[in-house]
């Protein structure tokens, strides 16, 4: 299982075809794919290949397992590997370890729905809606950079869904 430079995850694809499954209600057992996500699983409770650990991967996995039906909630250490990203001032890293300064949109997306599927919720909300606001251009869209970029339909899309599901879970 090899992930594209491109792609965020090397679970991206698995994350999509689920979805795509759902949609048309599909009913083939899924239990080797369930397996197959838990065994990337790190010892910090983080996802990807070989030990190496990134909230992309981390957030294909726990909504791959929601949508196979496993309770992703059960999984105690990947929250707090999630919640050791979040950034006091707002926003997420893409691993606990990184303190490079630099946001992007996707990392932000990738770790408020992660804390979504596993039933937690932002511990710095404000601030993350402040850093969120930060990624809009003039037109209204979103860029992937708080430094400059162009709107992009997916970084729109990455904002938008992280601000409703911050201020859903404030409201």
């Amino acid at each position: 299982m090899e992930a594209d430079i491109e792609s965020p995850s090397e679970l991206e694809q698995t994350f999509l075809s689920l979805k795509l499954l759902r949609l048309v209600e599909n009913k083939l057992s899924l239990e080797k794919t369930e397996d197959l996500i838990l065994s990337l699983q790190n010892p910090d409770g983080s996802f990807g290949r070989s030990g190496y650990s990134r909230l992309g991967a981390t957030y294909h996995a726990l909504a791959s397992l929601e949508l196979l039906g496993f309770n992703a909630r059960t999984l105690r250490r990947t929250a707090d590997w999630v919640k050791s990203c979040e950034i006091p001032s707002g926003g997420f890293r893409a691993t606990p370890d990184s303190h490079d300064s630099y946001i992007v949109m996707d990392d932000v997306y990738y770790g408020v729905m992660s804390l979504e599927v596993v039933g937690e919720e932002c511990r710095y909300p404000s601030q993350t809606l402040d850093v969120i606001a930060r990624f809009q251009n003039a037109n209204g869209g979103f860029r992937r950079s708080i430094f400059l970029g162009i709107s992009t339909f997916e970084s729109t899309y990455h904002a938008m869904a992280a601000g409703l599901a911050i201020l859903t879970r404030s409201a």
